[in-house]
């Protein structure tokens, strides 16, 4: 039988050798005689020599998301690897980590007032560059632009946000002819913000700004954004087809379209909640030209917590010593969650309880995004537990200081001296004391392209996930498990025998939850409870809770999953992230469009 590694890379290759240019859609933007210039400078292309641009709307200094994660490896990965690289990423002037670099010196001025036209539009640009950076980083800003604040993706009216991407996208020729890289451009774009970059680089060609460019993108989400016909003439002129961002901009790249795990490749044509919501729009491009997973690399520091004497009395079926760290790490993250006098809290633990190691303490953490992350679904699922049989500790990263949460302060005080909530920011030593104190680590997303699942293996800490995207191939699951028929062609029948976590999935018909998905997330977190899908996925995560208690109650069971867990981060590399990566970036060279 085919290993899980064996089987994503069969897909890529067959994948990658599939690809097709799109150019149908070219005709809408340029007239042959530009075509022709465009086909021209395809033609000189050489792969000797070329200069990787990575974009990202996200930075080290302004992040959300995975995002900011992986372009923190990935550019420096790829030089690692031979290629000469530079990342690109807006000045977000109005954050404050930004405005830190930038007085101490971490960002510094390198053009100011520069005066930029492309197409239909014009701007007044600035740049600046990280000193400290692993490679060379340029942080574009312009004039009136990015100004959402410590969130870049924080504007209450989305037009905004699409306003500052075209504005980036249309800047960054300039930009490149600036810093003197206008031959063997190849582009990696990173989700529907940097897309129209597709079609900016050539008008970049047309105009002369740059002499060869290569394009292609990766989806780190399947986040898209409505496309008005008036933005489309503000940037480029005309009225060109696609109501989306991505159905405008995926028939312009001249290579295929990637993501972050071979899963989410998979669900973007076949899951329901993908083909039925999320990218319903996007269907016929995906048919024609199916998404390739390449699996991100480990996120977090790959140093592990442990001893190599606790690690290698784990390896010989000891767990005594990694199980008293563990108990350890369970007091200092009860004692910094007792210290917290904050009136912001939400609901306290009982002590008594807690004293009892047998009694799992769940963590849960992330983007607070409930058309994602799924976290009212394991608020239910713990409320029907037995009572005092759990603890939920849950920090949400709050878009904005108004974010409502009386859905989880009711669930809070239903499930008293159970549930506590932290609706603030949190250092990240604290964010490390939690991970390794927590009894598992909770990532009930609805959909999830890759996930940091390996940032709880790293701290020592089991995952309890729902069966889909990355965390299928992150986390092998200790329990029962039957693979969804979703995934059959990608995930070995087989129950892993070096389990790592618990995974779950609701049993539901695939016909009938494409049609629930979308009413579903449109529902308040109240409402959600009457869908029948809803209830079969509470009811997969209350299974699964339960069978994290009866885990932590067998201790040889608990540090097996520990040690899987340690073991297992070697399995995603990005030094194999970055071989597909090139792998790609070659065949687009090869291939031109």
């Amino acid at each position: 039988m085919a290993t899980q590694r064996e089987i994503f890379n069969n897909l890529f290759h067959t994948k990658l050798a599939g690809w097709t240019p799109l150019s149908a859609s070219h005709h809408a933007l340029f007239n042959e005689e530009e075509l022709a210039v465009l086909q021209r400078s395809n033609r000189t292309f050489k792969a000797e020599g070329r200069n990787v641009v990575l974009l990202s709307y996200e930075n080290r200094f302004a992040t959300l998301g995975g995002l900011g994660a992986v372009i923190q490896q990935l550019p420096l990965t790829l030089s690692n690897q031979g290629e000469k690289v530079l990342l690109l990423t807006p000045l977000h002037q109005k954050n404050a980590t930004v405005q830190k670099a930038i007085a101490t010196g971490a960002l510094v001025s390198r053009c100011s007032n520069r005066i930029v036209r492309i197409c239909n539009y014009s701007c007044t640009a600035s740049c600046y560059e990280e000193t400290d950076a692993s490679v060379p980083t340029y942080h574009i800003g312009i004039e009136g632009r990015f100004t959402s604040g410590d969130n870049p993706y924080g504007y209450a009216d989305q037009d905004n946000l699409l306003f500052d991407a075209l504005a980036f996208c249309a800047v960054v020729p300039s930009m490149l002819e600036f810093l003197g890289v206008t031959d063997r451009v190849l582009i990696h774009a990173h989700d529907w913000e940097t897309a129209p970059i597709a079609v900016f680089s050539r008008f970049a060609v047309l105009s002369s700004v740059l002499r060869q460019v290569r394009t292609v993108l990766t989806l780190h989400n399947s986040f898209d954004i409505p496309f008005p016909d008036r933005l489309k003439v503000c940037f480029f002129g005309k009225v060109f087809p696609g109501e989306t961002v991505l159905r405008c901009m995926l028939p312009f790249f001249h290579g295929p379209l990637t993501t972050v795990s071979t899963p989410f490749a998979h669900e973007l044509r076949h899951d329901p909640l993908q083909r039925g919501f999320f990218a319903d729009h996007l269907q016929e491009l995906f048919r024609r030209n199916p998404p390739i997973g390449i699996e991100n690399g480990m996120f977090g520091d790959p140093k592990f917590p442990f001893t190599k004497s606790e690690t290698d009395a784990a390896a010989g079926k000891n767990y005594g010593p990694i199980l008293g760290k563990k108990e350890s790490w369970r007091t200092s993250f009860l004692t910094t969650l007792h210290g917290m006098n904050d009136k912001r809290v939400i609901g306290r633990l009982d002590n008594a309880s807690l004293d009892d190691p047998s009694v799992p303490v769940f963590f849960m953490s992330g983007r607070y995004d409930l058309m994602q992350k799924g976290f009212d679904t394991v608020f239910h699922a713990f409320a029907a537990l037995k009572p005092g049989s759990a603890h939920l500790f849950f920090t949400p990263n709050l878009h904005n200081g108004d974010d409502d949460l009386s859905f989880f302060r009711e669930m809070a005080e239903q499930c008293s001296g159970s549930i506590t909530i932290w609706p603030f920011k949190i250092a990240v030593k604290q964010y490390r004391t939690f991970l390794q104190g927590a009894s598992f680590l909770l990532m009930p997303s609805l959909y999830e392209p890759f996930g940091a699942a390996s940032e709880g293996f790293l701290h020592g800490t089991p995952v309890i996930a729902r069966a889909t995207g990355g965390l299928l191939s992150q986390i092998h699951p200790g329990a029962d498990f039957t693979v969804p028929p979703l995934y059959s062609s990608l995930v070995p029948a087989s129950v892993h025998d070096a389990g790592n976590g618990i995974l779950y999935r609701e049993t539901f018909p695939d016909q009938e939850a494409e049609k629930l998905w979308r009413p579903l997330l449109r529902a308040s977190l109240w409402e959600r409870s009457a869908n029948p899908l809803y209830q079969s996925i509470v009811a997969a995560a209350k299974k699964a809770l339960e069978e994290a208690c009866s885990v932590v109650a067998e201790k040889d069971r608990y540090g097996a999953m520990i040690h899987n867990g340690l073991q297992s981060v070697r399995e995603h590399s990005w030094d194999l992230a970055v071989e597909k990566y090139r792998r790609v970036y070659d065949s687009t060279i090869a291939r031109g469009a």
